[in-house]
């Protein structure tokens, strides 16, 4: 149940500790280095700190929400790859415009992930 051909380093920014660690053993159970974080800051602070192949980031967070970190995280490493997560419809068009890869609506399949993935990185599953 591998997403790339190498372990991806993953940040997983979600408030919600549920939610995050779901996505980390997820991760983990696909062979990826997953590093949790709670929220917005955090997740640009440890972006800007860090080399991570991809970002999976909550849109609704506290301190700095996703959007928002997205752009700050792109506006000094515009390579970043980000997927945003929501369970929400409502913040969709600010999320493509902040320049994430892909949206992704809570709850998400693994089959979803995994596709989203690859297509975001440019990799076959």
């Amino acid at each position: 149940m591998r997403t790339a051909q190498r372990p991806l380093d993953i940040l997983v920014a979600d408030d919600d500790p549920l939610v995050a660690g779901y996505f980390c053993d997820l991760f983990t159970t696909m062979g990826h280095r997953p590093v949790r974080v709670g929220d917005g800051q955090a997740a640009v602070d440890r972006a800007l700190g860090t080399r991570f192949d991809l970002l999976l980031m909550d849109v609704e967070m506290p301190r700095k929400d996703g959007v928002a970190a997205c752009l700050e995280i792109l506006a000094r490493q515009p390579r970043s790859v980000i997927i945003m997560i929501t369970g929400s419809d409502r913040a969709l068009e600010h999320v493509l415009v902040a320049g994430a890869k892909a949206v992704l609506h809570k709850p998400v399949s693994t089959r979803t992930l995994r596709e989203t993935i690859a297509l975001s990185l440019g990799s076959s599953t």
